[in-house]
């Protein structure tokens, strides 16, 4: 692989490389809209009680997401 990477990001030094890259980003938009599209039924199906459990597991990953961040920046910068 002759991919160069920085940090998290990873520089598309080929054709295939940034192929893949489109074709990855492509995907996500297609997952995002087709989500979209059926989000009413979705709804339907899961009712206010699956929502609120769907939001309560989302803000629950989301401190952890930010604790870790924290935690990793209190020890980059104790390292320094």
């Amino acid at each position: 692989m002759s991919d160069e990477f920085k940090g998290l990001v990873a520089v598309v030094t080929g054709a295939g490389s940034g192929i893949g890259l489109a074709v990855a980003v492509i995907a996500v938009h297609l997952a995002i809209a087709l989500t979209l599209m059926a989000s009413t039924a979705i709804l339907k199906v899961i009712k206010e009680t699956g929502v609120n459990l769907v939001a309560s597991i989302a803000g629950l990953l989301l401190a952890a997401i930010a604790i870790q961040m924290i935690a990793d920046a209190i020890k980059a910068f104790t390292s320094a």
